[in-house]
């Protein structure tokens, strides 16, 4: 409902997983991540090896979040899991679902984990990678075309779009996108 990523700090809260074959639930703490290089954010540790593919939904439950008047947050989606190539062991959906775009990780333990894609703040410090970078890798246009450029952060690696309305593009595939700046 933000156009802007929120600060995850104050934020507390529980990740409940809810497996769909057997009806059985298990809750997991969220912790704080503090911004390394880009957003900060909250993350669950579990181990997923034993959840075939689809067989979850998630709920995650919010308390102390900034910019609402109830400080208190619920969302569900079904949940798809990404396995390495290699993994045979596994049930592949034709089709994964990324994860929320929140700031909210589910990372499994030894998962090949989905590229993050956060929204930051273009600085001064941007506008010589914004001038090597020239073109929106989503509108093949000039950065500058739809107004100030948006910055995405990519699992560490920054990204420009010409505007908001691209983001939601890169993030269905953002390895798609990062590999049409590197050429």
């Amino acid at each position: 409902m933000f156009r802007y990523p929120l600060a995850a700090r104050a934020v507390q809260g529980d990740v409940v997983m809810r497996v769909r074959s057997t009806g059985r639930e298990f809750r997991y703490p969220l912790q704080y991540v503090p911004a390394g290089n880009g957003q900060d954010h909250l993350i669950a540790q579990v181990d997923l090896t034993r959840v075939r593919d689809g067989d979850m939904d998630v709920r995650f439950d919010l308390r102390d979040v900034p910019g609402i008047l109830t400080k208190t947050a619920r969302f569900e989606q079904r949940f798809a899991i990404s396995r390495r190539p290699e993994d045979t062991r596994v049930s592949r959906l034709p089709a994964l679902q990324q994860p929320s775009q929140g700031r909210i990780a589910i990372q499994q333990r030894g998962a090949y984990p989905a590229p993050r894609v956060i929204v930051d703040r273009v600085t001064q410090a941007d506008n010589a990678a914004i001038r090597a970078q020239q073109t929106c890798p989503v509108m093949n246009q000039p950065l500058a075309s739809h107004g100030p450029p948006t910055k995405l952060v990519i699992n560490g690696r920054q990204l420009f779009v010409c505007c908001a309305g691209c983001v939601d593009r890169v993030r269905q595939n953002p390895s798609h996108y990062l590999a049409r700046i590197d050429g």
